[in-house]
């Protein structure tokens, strides 16, 4: 996961403030009780007991609050995680000051938006625009974009147990601690903080004294990983022409790909004679890599699909870009429901950029629109493409060219996401429906 840089600097001032809390409550009421009785009895003890619980609250605050004074707190970065692993976040705390030493703090995120998909989030403009309409003239299906009329994509925002927290027990006079917090988020999105609180009752609990350092930042959740039903072939069926990728780096193809100077070791039959002689040196031929397999996932998402499956389908593409490209194949994305298309390329910048799209995308049932079936057939195939496409919920119809891989997406009644092929899905029954072939396998399929 990337490095980020801090987002809270040690020049930022810190809201201060004291809490009212239970404890203090409690015992300001217990303290009073004491006073009542002392007076009521002029006993000498409870006159000693009273005085002794103001003198504890009044060197609780001083305490507290004049180790306070020389708190600094830089966040480092949040790491990107996935649902269901920790997100780590960390800090670092430092003592400004030459005799208090820090005691017993802690640090929790202030998350401001609120979990989940909330209503009226802002339309925002992240990397995958060059994915949706904004690029290519194409038009979108979320809300509407004020600046050019086109539909904006809106922001997925992650959910997590709780918000992130770390405690730090000591730090010296002049001195400084870097610390890890946690969090586990329980739904994928983009997980927001705005704040970092830091907070202390030593040394006896009663008083509770904080510290708020702004700050915004945030990382991108990922859906926990989906097994993936099918079999990718990582050399594809052959492609007409070769991909872009085979031209940029040498291999053992066939293709020609350039000349270079000859090195000790290399073939006779590689020596490029005529250019050797125009050059007055020994050069030999490089041949181009062969072309990669091309996959193309196409997302479809029906009148009847429920939130839930919607959700499933997002992960399930996920799973299956990951597992595409660590076999090194091209990958590509297209949702014209979203107005998302993304030609196949090969690489982690591509699996990245496509994984963090679905990852961020919130799509609700009521505004996606139905598409021709013409929609779902990518642009410019090649012989060879395996096009995946997957249902959000069961595959009834099936889409994009002939032989494509048709998958139902759904979630589990314990609340993982599942993907089978059509006609296999849990509790559909072992058998196919009249008329419909097995479709498990990614080489079986060719772009028409």
């Amino acid at each position: 996961m990337p490095q980020a840089n801090p987002t809270i600097s040690t020049k930022s001032t810190p809201k201060r403030r004291y809490h009212v809390h239970a404890p203090l409550v409690m015992y300001i009421g217990v303290s009073l009780l004491v006073a009542v009785g002392a007076f009521h009895s002029q006993n000498n003890l409870l006159f000693w007991l009273f005085g002794l619980s103001l003198g504890l609250m009044l060197v609780s605050g001083i305490i507290s609050g004049t180790m306070m004074m020389g708190v600094r707190l830089v966040r480092l970065g949040i790491d990107d995680s996935v649902v269901g692993q920790p997100v780590r976040v960390r800090y670092r705390v430092s003592n400004t000051s030459r005799v208090m030493p820090l005691f017993a703090l802690s640090l929790n995120e202030v998350i401001t938006e609120g979990p989940g998909v909330a209503a009226g989030t802002k339309a925002v403009r992240l990397g995958m625009m060059l994915l949706s309409g904004e690029s290519n003239g194409h038009a979108g299906a979320n809300g509407k974009n004020g600046s050019n009329g086109k539909p904006a994509l809106r922001e997925r925002l992650a959910r997590v147990f709780m918000p992130p927290m770390g405690f730090v027990t000591f730090v010296p006079p002049r001195g400084e601690v870097e610390i890890e917090g946690f969090a586990v988020p329980t739904d994928f999105g983009r997980l927001k903080v705005s704040a970092v609180t830091v907070s202390t009752s030593f040394p006896f609990g009663i008083i509770r004294k904080s510290l708020r350092f702004e700050g915004s930042s945030g990382c991108i959740i990922r859906p926990a990983p989906v097994e993936v039903p099918i079999t990718l072939n990582p050399r594809g069926q052959g492609t007409l022409t070769h991909s872009l990728e085979s031209w940029r780096q040498p291999g053992a193809g066939d293709e020609f790909f350039g000349v270079r100077e000859y090195s000790p070791g290399d073939a006779p039959k590689t020596i490029a004679w005529k250019r050797s002689a125009s050059a007055s040196k020994l050069l030999v031929t490089q041949t181009a890599g062969a072309a990669p397999g091309r996959v193309w996932i196409v997302l479809h998402v029906s009148q009847s699909s429920t939130q839930a499956n919607i959700d499933a389908m997002q992960a399930c593409a996920v799973s299956v870009i990951e597992r595409a490209t660590r076999m090194s194949l091209s990958v590509g994305l297209l949702m014209p429901q979203a107005s998302i298309e993304r030609g196949p390329k090969q690489g982690k910048a591509q699996a990245e950029t496509l994984m963090d799209t679905l990852s961020l995308l919130s799509l609700e049932p009521a505004s996606v629109k139905p598409q021709p079936p013409s929609a779902y057939l990518p642009a410019r195939p090649q012989v060879g493409d395996t096009v995946v496409v997957l249902h959000a919920g069961p595959a009834r119809d099936a889409l994009g060219p002939a032989g494509s891989i048709q998958l139902s997406t759904g979630v589990t009644p314990e609340g993982s996401a599942w993907m089978s092929p059509r006609g296999r899905e849990p509790g559909a029954g072992s058998s196919n429906s009249p008329g419909d072939k097995p479709e498990s396998h990614a080489n079986e399929s060719e772009a028409a």
